[in-house]
């Protein structure tokens, strides 16, 4: 084990320019060397699974569906809603954002 940091209700992690982290209601961003925590954002809903890409982070959740926030400023940059919205996974590629939904058998696909 290189580093470690206490990071309670943990639930996914990311990794980009930071180390991105979803608990029960934040997004925390550590330092990708010592792991020290640098931001916690508030994210509405559940949150359940995270991706990033760059300075560009996701985070997928009950309601809303997704959450964008940025890297650089760490603040919540876009918001996007559905009525069906249940902890599913979130990915990128193909220059879009990839969101599976656990009930409904939904995937969405968001433009970057």
């Amino acid at each position: 084990m290189v580093a470690q940091s206490a990071v309670p209700a943990a639930r996914a992690v990311a990794v980009s320019n930071e180390v991105w982290v979803v608990t029960g209601s934040e997004l925390v961003a550590l330092d990708k060397e010592r792991l020290q925590e640098t931001a916690r954002i508030h994210i509405s809903g559940a949150p359940c699974s995270v991706a990033a890409e760059g300075d560009r982070v996701f985070v997928s959740g009950t309601s809303p569906l997704l959450t964008e926030a940025s890297g650089t400023t760490h603040r919540v940059s876009r918001v996007i809603t559905d009525t069906n919205s249940q902890c599913g996974d979130v990915h990128v590629g193909f220059s879009s954002i990839w969101v599976s939904v656990n009930e409904g058998d939904v995937v969405h696909r968001v433009p970057l």
